[in-house]
């Protein structure tokens, strides 16, 4: 009898500790929900995103994708790294997506029926959980911008001699948008030019003096510029191409002797003057003008000498 009573009370106690255990247990993948089923992304406030939450209950990494009634996957995120919280993580679709055409890097879904997938891999174990949804899109602003005629400076030499200086970049929006210019070197190290530009639908134009954000020149080379307009939804598009820099470098000079003679000067007689300049910058100086001994007159400017060959030249 007694036997057969502690066997009872083992027994209870087995059953609560597995009980408690499941009782601490947590849920990979919880309490996904989305807030909305259709969204109209065009910028006009109203119904333009839909909010996807969901509660995480173990170390997980979690993947969601977009998928259209064709099959076509877009990823929003891919194994990212979630810790369990005790409040939701919320991840906000606007109705963009990673471009899927050339020079496209981010656009809107055009109107049809989607759904969304939400799956979540435990770090610890592997075991996975997922769950989906549908939605519609509706009125949505899926034309992306474009950036036409586009022309730049194929090379040049930002060294301060008046010659191929700076380089231009020139292109037609055909609707406004926000642009941006950047470029990168063999390296890949970043240089910022324009950055989150509004500018209306025109012909724009912009000047490159091959100088970084700090004021420093870049170095000899290639680099590959990005041009990337993005219009008020989301749709971004962008060009490419590359541009070489051909010995960049400072102009400086000093004067280190001058000689002006005779001291007294009678009317009608000449004066000689004597300069030696010297270069003290990293690039050679280009100089123009008339040569050395040429004799002026008091009423010669330096635009009127030889007829005005040398007016309004920079450089020299």
């Amino acid at each position: 009898m007694y036997l057969f009573r502690g066997m009872l009370i083992g027994l209870g106690v087995l059953l609560l500790l597995a009980g408690l255990a499941a009782c601490g247990r947590q849920e990979l993948l919880s309490n996904v929900q989305a807030s909305a089923g259709t969204i109209s992304p065009n910028g006009d406030g109203i119904g333009d995103a839909m909010a996807i939450s969901y509660r995480i209950g173990v170390p997980a990494k979690v993947s969601v994708v977009i998928e259209d009634s064709a099959g076509k996957r877009y990823p929003l995120r891919e194994n990212t790294p979630r810790v369990p919280s005790n409040e939701p993580y919320t991840l906000i679709f606007d109705g963009t997506v990673p471009g899927a055409g050339e020079g496209v890097r981010q656009q809107v879904l055009p109107d049809g029926a989607y759904s969304w997938l939400l799956e979540a891999t435990a770090t610890t174990d592997g075991t996975t959980a997922s769950q989906r949804g549908q939605f519609q899109v509706e009125n949505a602003a899926s034309t992306p911008p474009t950036i036409e005629g586009l022309s730049v400076t194929p090379r040049f030499s930002p060294n301060e001699d008046a010659v191929e200086d700076v380089a231009y970049f020139s292109y037609q929006l055909p609707v406004s948008a926000t642009t941006s210019i950047n470029l990168t070197d063999a390296q890949g190290q970043l240089i910022p030019f324009i950055s989150d530009l509004p500018e209306e639908a025109a012909v724009q134009s912009h000047i490159w003096d091959g100088k970084r954000t700090d004021g420093s020149l870049v170095g000899d080379g290639t680099y590959t510029y990005t041009i990337t307009a993005r219009d008020d939804v989301g749709n971004i598009v962008e060009r490419q191409g590359q541009i070489v820099v051909e010995d960049p470098g400072r102009s400086q000079a000093s004067i280190t002797f001058t000689h002006i003679a005779p001291v007294e000067v009678a009317l009608g007689s000449v004066i000689t003057v004597t300069a030696r300049v010297k270069n003290t910058g990293d690039v050679a100086i280009r100089t123009q003008g008339p040569a050395a001994n040429y004799q002026y007159t008091t009423n010669n400017s330096f635009s009127s000498v030889e007829n005005g060959q040398y007016a309004e030249k920079g450089g020299g």
